[in-house]
């Protein structure tokens, strides 16, 4: 089976192959790519569906401590009008970045607009509807096709060898 490299779940593949070698300290990317990238049916899904949805819960969760503590610790030591006062001029300092950095965006977009005109635009458009049109007839097969050539792998109890091709 081949896989193109430009596919979503290969990139997620990837990236999961990092996510993990970061979260043990391995080196299955490294091994991925210097051994002629490839793997089997059974290991992509594992990887894709279990392992790194797992390191990346496990993560969150931590994150998710640490930013519940820097709530509950300013409410309970500050009560909640000190709270709400620290927590507004924060609030208020990061809206203020973003609007700014909004309305930068804004202008420098009507601008070029503006001096490019609206038929590049179009143009730029079209020429996007078909290379995404052209790129869906070239890409292979989707996710959900490999979840159940996976399902009826682990029901034969033989897993296709997936090489990945550059696109």
């Amino acid at each position: 089976m081949e896989l193109h490299t430009n596919r979503w779940y290969v990139q997620w593949f990837f990236l999961s192959l990092r996510v993990i070698d970061r979260f043990t300290g391995g080196n299955d990317e490294y091994w991925h790519a210097e051994n002629g990238m490839s793997t089997n049916l059974c290991q992509f899904m594992r990887v894709t569906l279990i392992w790194a949805p797992l390191v990346v819960a496990l993560n969150l969760a931590v994150y998710g401590l640490v930013l519940s503590a820097l709530i509950f610790v300013p409410l309970y030591y500050f009560g909640l009008d000190g709270s709400l006062t620290i927590y507004g001029a924060i609030l208020i300092f990061f809206t203020a970045v973003a609007l700014l950095a909004f309305l930068f965006w804004v202008a420098v977009t009507l601008t070029s607009i503006i001096r490019d005109g609206s038929s590049e635009l179009a143009y730029v458009l079209r020429r996007r509807k078909e290379r995404k049109a052209a790129e869906r007839t070239t890409n292979g097969p989707s996710f959900g096709s490999l979840i159940w050539q996976y399902v009826v792998a682990v029901k034969r109890r033989v897993c296709p060898i997936i090489t990945f091709k550059q696109a």
